[in-house]
């Protein structure tokens, strides 16, 4: 039996801190759901070391739920390799399907590590696929992968995230595991997001786990406007 634990943290000025986490944990072999605490925030984060799959597990989430008829909106960030090597990284909106350069090696821009960001781009397909999507009435769940250093070299990107997490619509992001500390700091919010830490060793079965906790939130929304709206 495998154990995932799903840590959820809160503001400083919460009860709960970075310090004291919330543990919730969740029996995947026995698909036991503790469905009252995973429903107790509409924001999920995916965290883990470089090269863990956070970027899979996004297109794989945004695959199944468009499947499904939801409507997705947002970014992913992907790698840009050439003779195998890794140069850069490039945006795609994740709503029109607009591509550009995040950051390269031989870009002139603001360096994060060996890498040049291309302000212009992030600002003009990272930032407003972001404030687009809080907008769109057929865009269900907003995705941003990822939070990391060069995204939040502009201060528009970070200004529209803590958008996208104070808007009513569902939110899964990915952070890069040495920002998770300051999750609160750059969110900007007192809402206590899921944060989940993805593994090799559990990558499979955290895909299973967020993906369902993702249809279950959008699944119980839809109730509940199907509720509101009823005469």
């Amino acid at each position: 039996m495998t154990e995932v634990v799903l840590d959820a943290t809160g503001h400083e000025n919460c009860d709960v801190t970075v310090k004291d986490h919330l543990r919730v944990v969740e029996y995947i072999d026995k698909s036991y759901v503790e469905q009252d605490m995973f429903l107790m925030s509409k924001s999920i984060l995916i965290t883990g070391t470089p090269g863990v799959g956070k970027t899979t597990l996004a297109l794989r989430v945004v695959e199944v739920i468009r499947s499904k008829g939801y409507g997705v909106g947002g970014i992913i960030t992907q790698e840009i390799k050439e003779n195998e090597s890794r140069v850069g990284f490039e945006l795609l909106d994740l709503y029109t399907g607009s591509r550009g350069i995040l950051a390269r090696v031989d870009l002139r821009g603001p360096r994060v590590g060996k890498y040049g960001v291309d302000l212009r781009n992030l600002e003009q397909i990272g930032v407003a696929s972001i404030l687009n999507a809080i907008r769109r009435r057929d865009v269900d769940i907003l995705v941003v992968d990822e939070i990391g250093p060069m995204e939040l070299s502009c201060p528009q990107f970070a200004v529209a995230l803590k958008e996208a997490i104070r808007s009513c619509k569902p939110f899964l992001g990915t952070i890069q595991f040495k920002l998770r500390d300051k999750i609160f700091d750059i969110l900007g919010s007192n809402e206590i997001p899921q944060i989940i830490e993805l593994t090799h060793r559990d990558r499979d079965r955290l895909i299973k786990a967020v993906l369902d906790m993702v249809l279950k939130i959008l699944e119980s929304r839809n109730e509940s406007a199907i509720r509101t709206f009823q005469p």
